[in-house]
């Protein structure tokens, strides 16, 4: 576990030092967005893909979030598909802001379905690399309040 943070933090400071000018807006019809971090309570990898073009003031996005929950006592693993509504905003073009809708299928101390309301919010220090945070409310499950921060890559 030791080693996973040393890789994760070594990735964000690299990603941090890195800094320069990004030219095209965080999220576009065929943008394809990896992400891998740390989540409440435990690690997340997730896959997202620009399904629109510009929808009122963004675009929509589908993907899927899979995740192992390691610090809340219990081992499990849960999968999801999710959708979100990017907001495009022009004066910060390396900027994301999301809001969508995941449904997850988990095996954490049994099986639970989920339907969760997500937010996230993306910012690209780079063309390719930049840092995600999100945040969830799960409606059932046993799950309610999670989050989320990572490095975000397009691919």
């Amino acid at each position: 576990m030791r080693k996973f943070f040393a890789v994760f933090a070594l990735g964000a400071i690299l990603t941090l030092a890195s800094f320069e000018q990004t030219h095209a807006q965080a999220f576009n019809k065929g943008s394809l967005i990896g992400e891998a971090g740390l989540a409440w309570p435990g690690v997340y990898g997730s896959l997202e893909y620009g399904l629109t073009d510009k929808i009122g003031p963004g675009r929509i996005g589908v993907g899927a979030t899979l995740g192992l929950p390691l610090f809340s006592g219990y081992f499990g693993v849960y999968l999801g598909p999710e959708a979100y509504y990017h907001f495009e905003i022009p004066a910060v073009r390396q900027l994301d802001l999301a809001a969508g809708l995941g449904l997850y299928f988990g095996l954490v101390g049994g099986f639970y379905v989920n339907p969760s309301l997500n937010f996230l919010g993306r910012y690209f220090f780079t063309d390719k690399i930049g840092i995600a945070l999100r945040a969830n409310y799960g409606f059932v499950g046993g799950i309610g309040v999670g989050g989320g921060i990572g490095v975000a890559f397009k691919l």
